[in-house]
């Protein structure tokens, strides 16, 4: 009967212990048993590490994929499949490039020097007929286009192992996530049920960084950050200071929409777009938020009143919650004497 393979990320790298060592390495290992990986069954699974990836550090995680591309540019295994049957990662990172010639001339090297490294791929939990991707999604794109088959790596992993192998690829690409790709990798994480620490792994990132993401992602919606794009050359500030802009005016909706509604803005960059919204959002008259501290007329502080344009946003302390059913009783009167007021002017 054949084993097999744990659900861990290890698997997907196991077969990288074949890579030749380094003298300092093979020194450091002698003595250490190596397992060697067998294909399982007619999918070529790939055998588990000796350290499940619970126990693994991302600097090993790298290490092993540095190891697994080295193993394949040495020739190593791997099954061609049909790219029609792989969809994308179910963690949605990249947006589209500005800029399709890019891609036009990675897929024209792929086709005519060929697929140097495979791609990573699960079987799909719901459907075991298909697959989905960890990384290698432009090399899926290229074949497809191509009309060639692509040469994957299929391991059996985890929503958490998936993620994780696909943050760690991305940290080693020349062409990194930018920021907001990133934000937008982490809201999927987490709306697909994964714990902070497996997100702050995947994109080696710290607590306040993830703060940041979800606040970023919390005042955009992702239908904006999609209409904005990757704005490669926007780091973390830009993207901070349009998600406070955007929070603190009630006006942000509709200049947002209106903004990006331009038909010369589409065809900005997208990192022009990102300057063109946060430029129209700091126009005088966009915001008109004021804070006002609240107290007890006794100089002790019961809540905050946020007043914006149109909107009002009460914060209180849990001792005075039942001021919300007073105000509520109030506010009729409140509203006639407004009027009352407006008529006399």
């Amino acid at each position: 009967m054949t084993k097999r393979p744990s659900k861990s990320i290890t698997a997907a790298f196991g077969l990288a212990n074949t890579v030749p060592l380094r003298p300092d390495e093979q020194r450091a290992t002698e003595g250490k048993e190596s397992p060697l990986p067998a294909p399982i069954g007619q999918r070529s699974m790939l055998t588990p590490g000796v350290i499940q990836a619970s126990q693994k550090s991302i600097s090993d995680l790298r290490q092993e994929r540095d190891r697994l591309k080295a193993l394949v540019e040495q020739g190593g295994t791997g099954q061609d499949l049909d790219p029609d049957l792989i969809d994308p990662s179910p963690f949605r990172d990249r947006l589209p490039d500005d800029d399709g010639q890019e891609f036009q001339a990675f897929k024209e090297e792929f086709v005519s020097e060929g697929q140097k490294l495979p791609i990573l791929v699960r079987v799909d939990p719901e459907n075991p007929e298909r697959y989905q991707t960890a990384f290698g999604h432009r090399r899926t794109r290229a074949a497809r286009e191509a009309g060639i088959r692509v040469r994957a790596v299929v391991a059996e992993l985890s929503d958490r192992d998936l993620a994780i192998a696909q943050g760690v690829e991305n940290d080693g690409r020349r062409q990194r996530l930018s920021w907001i790709e990133r934000a937008r990798f982490a809201a999927d994480m987490e709306a697909k049920g994964l714990k902070a620490r497996d997100i702050r792994a995947a994109l080696s990132v710290d607590d306040p960084e993830l703060t940041r993401f979800r606040a970023v992602i919390g005042a955009l919606s992702m239908e904006v950050v999609e209409k904005i794009g990757r704005a490669p050359k926007a780091g973390r500030p830009k993207w901070v200071s349009l998600g406070k802009l955007v929070a603190d005016s009630p006006e942000a909706g509709r200049v947002v929409d209106e903004t990006l509604a331009v038909a010369k803005v589409s065809s900005l960059s997208s990192d022009e777009r990102l300057d063109s919204l946060i430029k129209a959002l700091r126009l005088p008259g966009t915001s008109r938020r004021t804070d006002h501290d609240l107290d007890d007329g006794k100089g002790n502080r019961i809540g905050t009143a946020v007043f914006g344009q149109g909107t009002i946003k009460l914060s209180l302390a849990p001792k005075c919650h039942d001021f919300s059913e007073f105000l509520k009783d109030e506010m009729p009167d409140l509203i006639e004497r407004y009027f009352s007021q407006r008529r006399a002017e």
